[in-house]
């Protein structure tokens, strides 16, 4: 059913799962729109001076050229190829019985039009009058900031960025116009989607025969997500709205064979948040669908990829091996999705599925911070971001009042029955005094690098008290690339330890090491005096020949205060740098005791206290290097980092005691005295009230500290 290749041979991925592997000679082309994200002219390639192609160790070109070429219009699919596609023996017997093509095809729209068959993926909301007048602007062309009256270039990229180029593709945008069609009836709406839907399908064609033709389609995440964003609602208006075209609900019946066809012919590899929503689509167009004769099969297919995706990728303890809150939250919404659908259309997955996206749930309700945000953990955005409806919704689905309770912020549901907990297998642990708003709460980072949205932060801590964050993950802003994502990356901006100023290189690691549970290569105990985790960094430092091996072990004295102790092993004379990220409050060195303590005004602060003799600083809103920032409210915003440093022979030995204290005093009011005896250090600590508490760290034994 699809028409001769007219000219897409271009792939930006060699994929054993997309057959772009090869020996010997072959034609490629590289079509303009495939070069948009970084941000070409509007209308044409006028400005562009040159190009460069790299080219894989031994690899020649030969006979390079520019070419212009006229792309087919969309949908590809013929209208014979169609009617060939549909099961007409399932309810589609009019248009069975039609003896010409365009009676059949007029049968076949009719029959959409006109059965009571609610097939839409995604629920309905009342629309509010600020969604009426987005849909106006819609009208209008004004989108996404732009007008764009005169008509959409699909292959326009303003900004450079690539989230522009993948939003104009799912376009999510339509959703005003739907949602004031089904509350007013108003064919204008019903036609302005058509309008758009109809021009997208018709300038974006389904590449032939290889994975191509730009963010469009060549980004998997992009056409996999299209039809949950917004063609099937789109075409179940165009089925409503009796004044739109039946050329238009079949060329859409067109285009959603091909997303099937596509999906199906090329799966993303490595398994990643592109195969899940792939998995999620197959099966709800096969659900939506089973007009189609292959809707079986796509079911079948969904769900196998989708259990798949579920062993490979989601970790026992229910943690994404991509290991970062943010999209955690969207892949679990996506395996929600495709588990919504089928029950919807009576095709429910099996067991294995529900609870591992329950397991999901359970992962993100347990790092939950006591103010209802999530620790901004590697590519998680911003340190503010909360989970809001995003987790509620999901509770209610799978009756986890945790859940609820998270996303309701306390309103509904009931709080998780346990404080502290071990994340064994993805090496996050949560050292917190409750669950109120107050409460004291630590996140502990001992586990696996990850995969696809990493940071270098192995070992870092994020400290909430008294209603707020103190010490954070600065999270990330955006994708651009600039020097502050990069930084953003790296094990500066993490609250963990450089090495001769050196951060952390997981990267360089093999992938099985990546997503390796943490399980049986950390320490974890609890009780109700204390909570202690343990987790040692031993790959390399990045420029460093030496072998440094870094041993962090956290303990929580409950249910007031946290000590961090900090091991340095290996070779020669290193230069030791514990980096403490704050938000952006005021923050104070005592000269005397080098701790350094928040100066927030009438309101609680946090002090830390170094238990040896080190040399500390404080940098805030440096650009070069970049250093002292973090992301806040999708800005990059200045903020204080702490960073004690000690040039020392290893091995070198030292510990914090990180104490939040009430608004009634103006530092905490600690004190500490270390006696050493070989591996064996004895730690008194002497709290505000006189209260003293006596640790002994063993350190030879490295199983972190034990509360006496």
């Amino acid at each position: 059913g699809l028409v001769e290749d007219d000219g897409y041979h271009f792939n930006a991925i060699a994929s054993p799962r997309g057959g772009n592997l090869w020996e010997g000679w072959r034609e490629f082309r590289f079509p303009a729109e495939c070069f948009y994200t970084k941000g070409i002219p509007p209308r044409d390639w006028s400005g562009t001076k040159g190009a460069t192609i790299t080219l894989p160790k031994g690899g020649r070109i030969r006979n390079a050229r520019l070419i212009q070429r006229e792309i087919a219009q969309g949908p590809r699919m013929t209208d014979e190829a169609l009617v060939a596609a549909l099961d007409l023996d399932r309810c589609l017997e009019a248009a069975r019985a039609a003896t010409t093509l365009p009676d059949k095809l007029r049968e076949v729209a009719k029959y959409f039009r006109t059965v009571a068959f609610d097939r839409r993926l995604v629920d309905i909301r009342t629309p509010s009058q600020s969604d009426r007048e987005e849909a106006g602007r819609v009208l209008a062309g004004q989108i996404m900031g732009h007008d764009w009256s005169q008509g959409i270039d699909w292959q326009a990229n303003p900004r450079g960025y690539i989230e522009w180029s993948i939003r104009i593709h799912y376009l999510p945008y339509l959703r005003p116009l739907m949602s004031a069609w089904w509350e007013t009836q108003d064919a204008r709406y019903a036609n302005g989607v058509e309008r758009f839907v109809t021009d997208w399908m018709r300038c974006n064609p389904v590449p032939y025969g290889v994975r191509a033709g730009g963010l469009a389609w060549g980004h998997s995440l992009v056409g996999a997500t299209r039809p949950f964003s917004s063609i099937v609602e789109a075409f179940c208006v165009l089925c409503a709205c009796p004044k739109t075209e039946d050329r238009s609900i079949l060329d859409m019946l067109k285009s959603f064979y091909e997303h099937q066809m596509y999906l199906l012919q090329f799966q993303s590899f490595p398994p990643s948040n592109k195969t899940i929503a792939e998995g999620r689509t197959i099966t709800a167009l096969g659900c939506a669908f089973p007009e189609f004769r292959e809707a079986a099969s796509w079911r079948e297919e969904g769900e196998r990829r989708l259990l798949d995706d579920l062993r490979v990728q989601v970790l026992p303890d229910g943690a994404s091996y991509e290991l970062t809150p943010g999209y955690q939250m969207a892949i679990a919404s996506w395996f929600l999705e495709a588990f919504e659908v089928a029950r919807k259309f009576n095709h429910p997955l099996g067991p294995e599925l529900e609870a591992g996206i329950r397991r999901m749930y359970d992962w993100l309700v347990a790092v939950t911070r006591p103010d209802f945000s999530r620790p901004s953990v590697s590519d998680a955005g911003s340190t503010d971001s909360k989970y809001g409806g995003s987790i509620e919704r999901p509770g209610r689905v799978l009756d986890s009042p945790s859940a609820v309770w998270v996303g309701t912020e306390g309103k509904e549901g009931t709080a998780p029955g346990y404080a502290s907990i071990a994340l064994r297998d993805s090496g996050y642990f949560v050292l917190r005094s409750g669950w109120d708003r107050d409460a004291r709460y630590l996140l502990f980072e001992g586990g696996p690098f990850g995969r696809f949205h990493q940071h270098e932060d192995m070992l870092s801590i994020d400290v909430y008290a008294f209603g707020v964050p103190f010490i954070v993950d600065p999270g990330i802003t955006s994708y651009f690339p600039n020097p502050w994502t990069t930084f953003y990356r790296t094990t500066a901006a993490h609250n963990t330890v450089l090495v001769d100023g050196r951060g952390q290189i997981r990267r360089r690691q093999t992938i099985p090491e990546w997503v390796e549970s943490a399980r049986g290569r950390t320490v974890w105990r609890s009780d109700d005096r204390s909570d202690v985790a343990v987790a040692t960094y031993n790959a390399a430092y990045d420029g460093l020949e030496a072998q440094v091996s870094h041993r962090r072990a956290v303990m929580f004295v409950k249910p007031d205060y946290f000590i961090v102790f900090d091991e340095l092993s290996g070779e020669g004379t290193r230069t030791y740098e514990a980096l403490f990220h704050f938000m952006p409050y005021r923050v104070l060195i005592d000269p005397n005791t080098k701790a350094v303590r928040t100066g927030r005004m009438g309101a609680a602060n946090l002090e830390i206290l170094p238990l040896t003799p080190m040399g500390v600083r404080l940098v805030c809103g440096q650009n070069e290097p970049v250093q002292g920032w973090l992301a806040l409210g999708g800005q990059d915003v200045p903020a204080p980092v702490a960073i004690y440093r000690k040039k020392t022979p290893l091995p070198f030995r030292t510990g914090y005691i990180i104490t939040p204290f009430g608004a009634d005093r103006v530092t905490a009011g600690a004190a500490a005295k270390v006696s050493r005896r070989g591996d064996r250090w004895t730690v008194r600590i002497t709290r505000a009230d006189g209260k003293m508490d006596k640790i002994e760290m063993d350190w030879a034994s490295g199983q972190g500290p034990v509360l006496l």
